[in-house]
């Protein structure tokens, strides 16, 4: 299954909630696997975004990186910076996420919200 590095942050997010209800060993070991292979996609990814942002950020006259309010300075009209960034967010990933059964949520009594319905709906299958 692919995967765009836009959409890790919320489909992680949606396992992670998953993941805290009482499933079968099954899907349960399943999400796990899942999940820890998503996050490391996702730390990868983030590491990236940093570097990008110490890369375009202004700096001082050291060339030290300038923060304001805990932000990289100068990053919201740095066209350069912008593609990048959005390159990095388009590119998808290859995932081996097994496909969640519909009706095992159903049997579960599995509560999701519309959000991780929506983050997760290339994950869950009709049966």
């Amino acid at each position: 299954m692919k995967i765009k590095n836009a959409e890790l942050t919320e489909v992680i997010r949606a396992l992670n909630a998953l993941s805290m209800q009482k499933l079968d060993i099954q899907l349960a070991w399943d999400l796990g696997t899942s999940l820890k292979s998503l996050m490391e996609k996702h730390e990868q990814m983030e590491q990236l975004r940093l570097q990008l942002c110490r890369e375009h950020c202004d700096k001082d006259e050291d060339g030290n990186t300038l923060m304001i309010d805990g932000r990289y300075s100068g990053l919201d009209d740095n066209k350069e910076f912008i593609e990048e960034v959005t390159e990095l967010l388009q590119i998808e990933n290859e995932f081996n996420v097994p496909p969640i059964s519909f009706q095992t949520l159903v049997k579960n009594n599995i509560k999701l919200t519309t959000q991780e319905v929506e983050a997760l709906k290339n994950f869950i299958v009709r049966d």
